[in-house]
């Protein structure tokens, strides 16, 4: 039964890299399109608007995915602390000590990569801009994007590695300090350029009034960043990882065991968890309704049917079965 709840485990992971993953594009996608009518000069239209508001449907089927199988994930490592526990206390080793250990060192290697490979694609895309600036006060918030997605990207990339937590703390730390500095030349540029970006970019949106606003804001990130930072700096000097609790992960030595327990999992435990897991036809339908309906919304946008009767039949739509996965995800229908 332990096995047939790991292979559970399992699919559930695989399940939320993927709606990590998926949730990490369309976050990334709301970043990446204001970054690239910055970084172009292009004059902000209602079609990057829509471009924007666009992921939101798709964002909430892997919301909806992630939720379900975040709760089965949740329901097996529930069960493994208290195992976990028991076998620290009375030295008895799980039937399956092996699957208990590699169910404590998951990774979610999709949604990390999703973030390395955007960011490092919009730090070499801003590098690049740094050959073609449209005016000189450019240069300042285009290296600072620059530094700050590196940083991400080589700090995302860092807890890829297959090496120790405090290891992977070591290598953030050195590579770190380039998200706070590249934040700060973006608030600097924008707060203290303002005028000159605004007369630059000639747009009626982005007025000098906005560019200090994203100033402000984008300093409060660097703040925050460089918090994070100076901790994680002591902790790697105290010898530390990134956990809360070192001792998180660690379990008993096998060969100081004193038998071994009863399987930690039964039949109804895993009929329970196999039936969360289930997705069933409804829940399919609703949402391949919410991808052609935002697909159709795009489509009519495009020609020039934005705002009329028929965009706004098609928004209910949307609405509705976005409503109704959400509701069915969360088992609220009886399958």
């Amino acid at each position: 039964m332990d096995q047939a709840m790991h292979n559970h485990w399992l699919v559930a992971e695989r399940r939320i890299d993927i709606s990590l993953g998926g949730l990490a594009a369309c976050a990334l996608w709301v970043l990446l399109i204001p970054m690239s009518v910055l970084l172009t000069n292009t004059t902000w239209t209602p079609r990057f608007s829509l471009a924007v508001v666009v992921v939101i449907p798709i964002a909430v089927i892997f919301i909806g995915l992630f939720g379900s199988s975040l709760r089965v994930v949740r329901a097996i490592e529930d069960r493994d602390q208290e195992e976990l526990a028991r076998w620290r206390t009375t030295l008895v080793a799980p039937a399956s000590p092996d699957l208990l250990q590699a169910r404590l060192r998951r990774i979610h290697y999709l949604m990390l990569g999703v973030i390395a490979v955007a960011m490092l694609g919009l730090a070499v895309f801003a590098a690049l801009r740094l050959g073609a600036l449209g005016y000189p006060e450019e240069a300042g918030y285009v290296r600072g994007i620059a530094l700050l997605a590196l940083g991400v990207a080589l700090g995302v990339g860092a807890l890829m590695l297959p090496v120790s937590a405090k290891a992977q703390l070591r290598v953030i730390v050195a590579v770190g300090w380039l998200v706070p500095l590249g934040a700060v030349l973006c608030a600097i540029t924008l707060m203290f350029n303002s005028d000159a970006i605004a007369a630059a970019v000639n747009s009626p949106t982005m007025t000098s009034f906005v560019y200090v606003i994203v100033g402000i804001l984008i300093m409060l990130i660097a703040v925050t960043a460089a918090g994070f930072w100076i901790a994680w700096l002591g902790r790697a000097f105290s010898g530390r990882s990134l956990l809360i609790n070192d001792d998180d992960r660690h379990v008993p030595s096998i060969s100081s065991q004193h038998g071994v327990a009863e399987p930690e999992f039964d039949d109804v435990d895993v009929e329970i968890v196999e039936d969360a897991l289930v997705i069933d036809a409804r829940q399919k339908w609703l949402a391949g309704a919410i991808v052609l309906s935002t697909v159709v919304i795009l489509v009519l946008g495009a020609v020039g049917y934005a705002g009329t009767p028929v965009h706004g039949v098609v928004a209910g739509v949307l609405s509705v079965c976005t409503v109704l996965f959400l509701y069915r995800m969360r088992g609220g229908a009886s399958r």
